[in-house]
């Protein structure tokens, strides 16, 4: 049951967060009621949402793609890859 509560919560999480990211007005209370309803079918396992790790997961999500790689390439290659990558934007 603990992996299942968490697979929801994530879920909820990443609906509110992509909601946030693109604008969608709907999306938040939308993931916002499948919390309560989660929370009222599962009184024993309430899932909370941490805004923090939503903001986090929205700001992760406007990065464009090579900012991304860049900041998770491991430090041993970390700067061969800031070398490719500025080759690639120009």
């Amino acid at each position: 049951m603990v992996a299942q509560t968490r697979l929801r919560a994530s879920q909820i999480a990443a609906h509110m967060a992509l909601g946030m990211a693109q604008g969608d007005r709907q999306m938040v209370p939308e993931a916002r009621a499948w919390r309560d309803e989660w929370n009222r079918n599962n009184p024993a396992t309430p899932i909370q949402l941490n805004m923090s790790g939503v903001l986090y997961r929205v700001r992760a999500m406007r990065q464009d793609a090579l900012l991304r790689t860049q900041q998770t390439a491991p430090k041993a290659i970390s700067q061969a890859v800031r070398r490719e990558l500025s080759q690639v934007r120009q």
